[in-house]
């Protein structure tokens, strides 16, 4: 049975495909960065199917666009705290999680990981508490089972 994504889902790899990420590199980055696992095949067969540009056109732009002498000019991270810390909290999880039990304690761990490492402002802590670690540890179990 063929896996049904979203617009939503869509819309999120077409980000990545047009900023010039290779249909495999685009599949890994939605599995990644949002839990969500397709193939690269399926980002090829969206591509055509949609019209997207060509993500070596991309690629060559976004090298182009790069520019370490600006703020974010070569990464493109607007919050490079809660970037790192938001990742620092993924590889705890993904260390640490194994695939049953209850999710308060795996962020309790995951946060005290982010504070031990970055220290960053209680803003990010509560808002990786409140709008990251519940849902990604939650679709991480989903998609490992």
């Amino acid at each position: 049975m063929a896996k049904i994504f979203t617009d939503s889902d869509k819309t999120k790899c077409r980000f990545y495909y047009e900023q010039g990420q290779s249909p495999t590199r685009c599949a890994n980055a939605m599995y990644v960065n949002h839990q969500i696992v397709m193939t690269a095949k399926t980002v090829q067969n969206w591509a055509k199917e949609y019209g997207w540009s060509d993500w070596k056109q991309g690629q060559e732009a976004s090298a182009s666009a790069s520019n370490p002498a600006m703020p974010f000019g070569v990464s493109h991270v607007i919050d490079p705290i809660l970037h790192i810390s938001e990742q620092v909290a993924k590889n705890y999880c993904h260390k640490h999680d194994n695939g049953n039990g209850k999710i308060a304690p795996m962020i309790k761990g995951a946060l005290q990981a982010v504070a031990a490492e970055i220290n960053p402002p209680e803003s990010v802590l509560e808002y990786l508490n409140k709008h990251v670690l519940r849902q990604y540890i939650k679709n991480m179990r989903k998609f490992n089972t």
